[in-house]
């Protein structure tokens, strides 16, 4: 749980309490030779991804493909999700269904 400072309209500052909670359990985390070199000169970090796949950002999946994840995550099946890099590159971080 996470603690955060909020002012409001008055100036006084009041406390926002929110849960953030993931999704589901990564499990191993790998990385193919490409995809780190693709990361490296868009000048990017592994954790952007991993973060955004962890905590249901599929916002660059099709809706069918977000709807599929959804209903993976509740069932426990594999989870995909692609990113944009620079140059018409992608990333795709792959959640398997045993969770490896």
């Amino acid at each position: 749980m996470q603690n955060y400072q909020q002012e409001s309209t008055n100036h006084a500052s009041a406390e926002v309490t929110m849960d953030v909670q993931p999704l589901f359990r990564l499990g191993q985390i790998c990385a193919t030779p490409g995809a780190i070199d693709a990361m490296r000169e868009a000048g990017k970090q592994p954790v952007e991804f991993l973060s955004r796949h962890f905590f249901g950002d599929w916002s660059e999946m099709s809706a069918e493909d977000q709807q599929e994840n959804r209903l993976s995550v509740a069932r426990g099946r594999r989870i995909v999700s692609r990113y944009a890099l620079c140059d018409r590159k992608s990333i795709w971080v792959i959640t398997e269904a045993d969770r490896s």
